[in-house]
């Protein structure tokens, strides 16, 4: 009898898995969405170290110390087919797929199997652990990480829990091998695994010899883990700046969602696309608490479990009503906070839990029915199949839906590998799994390339984010990139197009068709495709370039000269916050020249200082509208309302503005000692009234500023005591804008004027306003730029074989990084050219170097500690059964 009943649960669970997972055991490419797919020189790349610098969905490249953590599984790709030959299609299934559905239904099992021993109730809690709306979509939509975390999840908590219940070797081992594979496929939900074995210790006996073991345990995972944890530690700014933290229109989970186990995604799993909660969805929960209702007794464990259920409800559910400002708050915040800006990923332990719930739940009613408990597992296991009808009807729209496969991605990728050359293509709206992309032919998704600066500045406000296309010299910045083919193959992640959407799409590519920089392809696809006829090299050089003070409204300028080329003359911007002005004064005054456009020798010294400047948001008061640091489009469309077309820089610092007489912003800011100081202030007006100044017991009015431009406000020298002075500012009507604030002691002020002076004096200057003044800057351009010989190395370095002698200056258009430079040679000026690639000075360097990405050298003595750890622990637990052994 006993073997019947585990045949039918194997059956119960078999028989669904048939028809949900059908795709998976079917031929074809599981790539869609988050899932990629490695062509055979993605698998060679994969087989190899760790690199810090990466391309693969990060358009122009971008540090991966955030994500380092990842490296073992695509490196088991790697290994996987360079030994065996198996393929994408092969390696997504046996490393991911397969492994996700099984550890989710074995790892709950055990889990759940701690709380109660009745098979049917073990049964229903492992079946909606396993079956559910959140983890249906999970693996629909390709998030194949997420998806084995999500499986390895309650296999990591039990085996832990089992060593500390009874720490030995047999159960430390298990417990190390699951928390270490837990860690290295989603950090995020490790941390989660963590929290949540932690919380459970708290109401057990022996907390104290709980925790130590628990923390010895930790050390352990953490030591084999060093080989990314010493680089992450190292460069932890570099690894979380550009992180977005919870904006308000992520929170797609409401606390209805999050009690009732639905995601609302399911079953289109489109973003943005929300589905209503089922009806039938309202039996769930009495489900779950049922347990509660009809149990006899006082059940502590009950009441823990509905305890826990109702908190990892509440966080599931992120910034959404009600109390969803304390989570933003958090996030925002705390350290690492960031990386749960989706709170969907709380859904985990919640369905755990829940699932423990509903088997203690089936095992109250098999007490209360006997006998009759079957007239209700029929139906309970049947309205748990209706939850996912979707799913097992074959009407999911991802990876577990109908594949539709296209021959156009495979006769793309046999013309792509064939050209050895560099080039990169571009992919609107985004890059498709199935588009080819490799070391030597990087990808560029246009749904981000707005957030490199001189594509944002092509844009007016954020309703479209494509208006770049628009631009009639949009060839020449495609083509400095080194763009050579431009796609069309539409958004699989869009399934509902509006009539709006489809517009869009056709005026882009109507515009497109009217460049005459870009010509129609005819490659063997069914989409529109085009492509730039010389788009630059990787790798180049210049002899000069250009130092602004001002900003990008010099591209217009120099764009209504016919023989302008972009990729002749780098540009470099002094008041985006990332120059050390001071160094100018190493580069040679026949190697580049400075511009100023609308701006004085006030604003160039004002730059030199840049490092003193306090960011709006670090108000203690505020009534102000706050536009952070990578708002640019905000506060542009916020100056365009205003009738000001503004093309400036904002030091990195952000902007406050308001519009409303009276309202106030103070700031308290640190004097180091008593002295005299100067204020300064930067701010902007539109056609609106002054602002009002207090600080020290003082009041200034700053007046009107009608140019549209940033202008500087310096106060002094004024003397302070050493300590914390507040300064208010208040709008005293119209439209005010604040960049920066700063206090400046007069050493530092005179330091600056000195600097500025002689960096005016060392530099031939050019005054521009207008169209009008652009005679000598265009007699001062050059007409070429210089080729150069060079042979990637991998994404972190390049050998430059030959410099020509007449070149000063290197351009390498992967995203500007200060963490590039040049071997051996690591101090020389390194910019940001055009805002947004890197830019070499080349006075003092051999003719042949190497251009290396430096953080790559922490990767080696990191996984040797890795590797000497793991022989440590390795020989521990051998010395430890050797004494068990011999007592024994």
């Amino acid at each position: 009898m006993e073997k019947v009943k585990k045949l039918l649960i194997f059956l119960a669970f078999f028989l669904p898995s048939i028809f949900v997972f059908r795709s998976l055991f079917m031929g074809g490419s599981l790539a869609w969405g988050d899932a990629p797919f490695f062509y055979p020189e993605n698998l060679k790349e994969l087989f190899n170290l760790p690199y810090v610098w990466n391309f693969r969905n990060d358009n122009l490249g971008a540090p991966q110390f955030s994500v380092l953590w990842l490296y073992l599984p695509t490196f088991l790709y790697g290994l996987l087919n360079h030994f065996l030959s198996f393929g994408n299609d092969i390696l997504v299934r046996i490393i991911f797929y397969f492994p996700s559905v099984i550890l989710a239904i074995v790892g709950s099992w055990l889990f759940i199997g701690r709380f109660t021993r009745s098979l049917p109730g073990r049964f229903f809690g492992t079946f909606l652990y396993g079956f559910n709306t959140y983890f249906l979509t999970l693996v629909d939509g390709g998030q194949i990480g997420v998806a084995l975390s999500y499986g390895l999840f309650p296999l990591a908590v039990t085996l832990s829990m089992n060593y500390l219940d009874k720490t030995s070797i047999k159960n430390y081992f298990p417990a190390l091998i699951s928390l270490f594979a837990i860690v290295n496929v989603d950090l995020r939900v490790a941390i989660i695994a963590v929290l949540f074995i932690i919380f459970w210790q708290i109401q057990q006996p022996n907390l104290r010899k709980r925790i130590i073991n628990f923390l010895i345990m930790l050390f352990s995972v953490t030591v084999l883990s060093f080989y990314w944890i010493l680089p992450f530690a190292s460069n932890y700014k570099d690894a979380v700046s550009g992180v977005e933290g919870v904006l308000e229109d992520n929170n797609f989970i409401n606390l209805i969602n999050s009690i009732f186990l639905f995601q609302p995604h399911f079953p289109l799993n489109e973003f943005g696309k929300l589905a209503s909660l089922p009806f039938y969805f309202a039996l769930l929960p009495v489900l779950i608490f049922g347990g509660l209702i009809i149990s006899k007794s006082k059940n502590t464990l009950l009441l823990t479990l509905a305890l826990l259920f109702l908190i990892f409800a509440f966080l599931s559910k992120g910034g959404s009503p009600p109390f969803g400002e304390i989570y933003t708050f958090s996030i925002n915040k705390l350290p690492f906070g960031v990386a749960f800006r989706d709170s969907s990923k709380f859904f985990i332990p919640l369905l755990l839990i829940a699932g423990v719930m509903f088997a203690l739940t089936v095992g109250e009613l098999k007490k209360l029915l006997k006998k009759r408990v079957l007239w209700v597992m029929v139906p309970t296991y049947l309205y748990l199949l209706l939850l996912i009808n979707p799913a097992l009807s074959g009407s999911l729209t991802g990876v577990l839906g109908k594949n539709i496969q296209s021959n156009d991605f495979s006769n793309l990728y046999s013309f792509l590998q064939k050209d050895d050359n560099f080039f990169r293509t571009l992919w609107f709206e985004e890059k498709p799994p199935l588009g080819f992309a490799d070391r030597q032919r990087p990808a560029i998704s246009a749904n981000t390339l707005y957030q490199e600066r001189p594509f944002a500045s092509l844009i007016s406000g954020q309703y479209d984010l494509f208006q770049f296309v628009r631009n009639s010299q949009i060839d020449q910045w495609w083509s400095l990139l080194g763009i050579k083919y431009v796609f069309f193959p539409g958004n699989e992640r869009k399934k509902t197009l509006t009539f709006e959407d489809i517009k869009s799409q056709e005026e882009r590519i109507r515009f497109i068709e009217g460049n005459s920089g870009l010509k129609k392809s005819s490659l063997p696809v069914s989409f529109p495709a085009f492509e730039i006829v010389n788009p630059q090299p990787h790798i180049f050089a210049q002899k000069k370039i250009f130092l602004v003070v001002g900003g990008e409204e010099i591209y217009y300028y120099l764009f209504t000269g016919k023989q302008f080329n972009l990729s002749n003359n780098a540009f470099v911007f002094l008041e985006d916050g990332k120059i050390n002005s001071e160094g100018l004064l190493a580069i040679d005054s026949g190697d580049a020249d400075l511009i100023f456009i609308n701006k004085s020798q006030q604003d160039l010294m004002m730059s030199t200082l840049a490092g003193l400047f306090v960011p709006p948001s670090s108000a203690v008061l505020n009534e102000w509208q706050i536009r952070g640091k990578g708002e640019y489009l905000k506060w542009k469309y916020d100056l365009l309302k205003q009738d000001i077309k503004n093309f400036e820089f904002d030091f990195g610092k952000g902007v406050a503005f308001s519009t409303i007489n009276g309202e106030k912003i103070e700031f308290n800011l640190n004097i180091p000692q008593d002295g005299n100081y100067y204020l300064a202030i930067r701010h902007l007006n539109a056609g609106g009234d002054s602002l009002k100044i207090r600080f020290s017991g003082q009041e200034k009015v700053i007046p009107v500023n009608q140019e549209g431009n940033f202008h500087w406000e310096i106060i002094g020298p004024q003397l302070f005591k050493e300590g914390q002075t507040d300064v208010l500012i208040q709008n005293q009507g119209g439209f005010n804008m604040l960049n920066t604030i700063a206090v400046i002691s007069e050493s530092d002020f005179n330091r600056a004027a000195k600097t500025t002076a002689q960096i005016m004096g060392h530099f031939q200057i050019l005054q521009i306003s207008g169209e009008k003044d652009l005679g000598d800057l265009s007699s001062r351009l050059d007409q070429n730029f210089i080729p150069v010989n060079f042979m990637q190395v991998d994404p972190t370095r390049y050998k430059i074989l030959k410099m020509p002698p007449e070149a000063r200056w290197l351009v390498f258009s992967d995203r500007y990084n200060k963490e590039w430079g040049i071997s051996e040679f690591e101090s020389s000026p390194h910019f940001p050219f055009y805002e947004m690639i890197n830019g070499f000075y080349l006075k003092n360097t051999p003719r042949n170097f190497d251009l290396i990405f430096v953080p790559q050298k922490q990767i080696i003595p990191a996984i040797l500690l890795s590797v000497i750890s793991f022989f440590i622990i390795f020989f521990v637990i051998l010395v430890k059964l050797f004494h068990k052994r011999k007592s024994s």
